[in-house]
């Protein structure tokens, strides 16, 4: 095996850093959802377009989507030169479009306790960096000159890099932030015209999800078992969400009925055909999966299932209420830690056999032998099954894991994955080729390094040295406490990620913020982060989800196909609100 992760590294939380919290703002004026790509451009806003990547840094936002659109660099008798655009019928990928994505400005919080579903307002909780962040930059960089306060002093005396902190273009400390912000718009809009000339892995990726589903042989008992287990999970969830008259967490719900009632008397044998039949179907997708909108994407559950009953009575979930057109997305980390392992392995296994493309299962970093066997799931379902049937199934379990994708794309524009980009030096092309099974040794060999960081890189926290929230002043790849292998990523790599890709923005989980809202909007708005364990660990958080749709047509001036995404929030047990911010007891458990 390659580099192992240390124990030192998952005492951190290896799941789910603890990010402190932040008040956060989609903007200022509230007038529109954010956008996730560069502003629109209307006439007369345009500047002189530039003549070189340095220049790029001096425009204002506005000016600088004018020249991205206008101009392409062209190489000739070995230098490169500004040309204007010349493939005006050339097909533009909506990722690639300014108003491709956006999320709503509302999100929908449900409170089990009052059983209300309310709508708030998001731009309060949400920080993006902003697309006016060069005017702060330009006052940074003046006070820099002068000697003030705006100097750049990153941390641990560590220097940021572009694209990655093995690359040889680094900055020193104090250097003009600018410079730095220039460097990633034209690595952006470098990238964009790398993936417009791209086409060998963009048709293999068309004809990937154009494949008609196939038949899978061996499967028709699971699947019949599959629907029973779903009708049960409709009946359980109803009982959750109205009988049950006070809400408690999934740690107290202490009901040993609830595997029987949710895999008949003979649980044993129904799990066991339950993680057969969902191998057999995984091996037939792909590693990388298409996905339809409607979407739900979920986060890290880890075991408690009380909350994905409750996220799934309160806005929607597969087989319950009027779902039969919406896709389900499951990003990762279904075991370990929680109290209910075994029943929510083996619920989601029933809903992919039920519902096989509709429901997709993505692997995070606890799909893994070696992390079961040190965060609970062996030791539950020893437990909960019996020293006996308990490894036959926890072996049959991880069978399945390791067919998993490790990713999956909503309508061609929208990356989901559990951890993160990692360094970003690799494409949506690489995870079409990934071969699985996929095991322990394959996730840790040296050459796998980037498929390691799709399950436990983390991005750069949107937060400045001097604490001002909105801003990162860390570009580049750094190293990670969570394993040897594992590192951290700036907002500079995720856009760069993005454009070379064609894509708008990238969704993952594998962090629970301490006394979050379940989700977390970073790196300018290109990154979203979604936790559904609610009160995950003693963290005080909400759980959530993702709504993705396409937005109403001619709403606002968008196309007919932007995509909208609504978070859906269930309320902490064991948040104590006080005049809009959480109670201090909450960081001190």
């Amino acid at each position: 095996m390659g580099a192992a992760v240390s124990p030192e590294g998952c005492k951190q939380d290896c799941c789910s850093d603890t990010l402190e919290s932040g008040v956060y703002a989609i903007e200022e004026n509230g007038s529109t959802p954010y956008s996730l790509a560069s502003p629109s451009v209307t006439p007369g806003e345009e500047d002189k377009a530039p003549a070189s990547p340095k220049d790029m840094g001096t425009l204002s936002p506005r000016a600088a989507v004018v020249a991205e659109s206008q101009w392409q660099p062209q190489t000739s008798s070995g230098s490169c030169d500004l040309q204007p655009e010349q493939e005006p019928d050339s097909p533009v990928s909506p990722g690639l479009r300014a108003d491709a994505v956006r999320i709503d400005r509302e999100y929908d919080f449900y409170d089990p306790t009052t059983r209300e579903l309310k709508v708030k307002e998001a731009r309060r909780m949400l920080t993006p960096r902003s697309f006016d962040s060069f005017s702060r930059q330009t006052s940074s960089d003046s006070s820099a000159s002068s000697g003030g306060s705006g100097s750049v002093i990153l941390p641990c005396g560590r220097r940021p890099s572009v694209n990655s902190e093995w690359s040889n273009t680094t900055f020193e400390r104090g250097e003009s932030n600018r410079h730095k912000e220039s460097v990633t718009r034209w690595a952006v809009f470098t990238a964009k015209k790398m993936y417009r000339s791209d086409k060998k892995i963009r048709a293999k990726a068309r004809s990937a999800s154009k494949e008609p589903p196939q038949p899978v042989r061996g499967t028709k008992l699971a699947v019949q078992q599959a629907n029973v287990v779903v009708s049960r999970m409709c009946r359980l969830a109803r009982r959750i969400a109205v009988q049950e008259g006070e809400d408690i967490l999934d740690s107290e719900w202490e009901d040993p009925g609830v595997l029987t009632e949710l895999f008949t008397e003979d649980y044993v044998d129904t799990l066991m055909i339950l993680a057969n039949g969902v191998r057999r179907v995984l091996e037939l997708q792909p590693p990388l999966a298409q996905v339809s909108v409607p979407c739900r994407v979920f986060g890290d559950v880890h075991g408690q299932l009380r909350d994905l009953l409750l996220l799934f009575s309160a806005f929607g979930g597969p087989g319950i209420g009027d779902q039969s057109q919406v896709s389900f997305v499951f990003n990762g980390d279904f075991v370990d830690r929680g109290s209910h392992q075994v029943e929510v392995v083996g619920l989601l296994f029933a809903l992919k056999l039920a519902f096989p493309d509709r429901v997709w299962l993505i692997r995070g970093n606890h799909e893994e032998r070696t992390m079961n066997e040190r965060y609970g799931f062996r030791k539950e379902s020893n437990r909960s099954l019996g020293k006996e049937f308990g490894p036959r199934i926890f072996h049959l379990v991880h069978k399945a894991f390791n067919q998993l994708p490790l990713a999956a794309i909503i309508a061609n524009q929208i990356l989901v994955l559990h951890g993160g980009i990692g360094d970003g030096k690799w494409s949506l092309g690489d995870v079409l080729f990934v071969k699985r099974p996929l095991d322990d040794d394959g996730i840790y060999d040296p050459k796998n390094k980037w498929i390691f960081n799709l399950l436990w890189s983390d991005p750069i926290v949107d937060t400045a040295e001097d604490g001002a929230q909105g801003v990162s002043d860390i570009f580049g790849v750094h190293p990670s406490a969570r394993a040897s292998d594992a590192v951290q990523f700036g907002w500079d790599v995720t856009q760069t990620f993005l454009a070379k890709n064609g894509l708008s923005l990238l969704v993952r989980s594998h962090q629970c913020k301490r006394g979050g809202t379940g989700f977390d909007v970073m790196h300018e708005g290109t990154l979203i982060g979604v936790f559904s364990a609610r009160d995950y660990e003693n963290h005080c958080n909400d759980g959530a989800a993702l709504f993705i749709t396409k937005a109403p047509q001619g709403a606002r001036g968008r196309a007919a196909d932007t995509l909208l995404v609504r978070p859906q929030v269930l309320r902490s047990l064991t948040k104590v609100e006080r005049s809009g911010s959480v109670d201090v007891a909450c960081f001190l458990k």
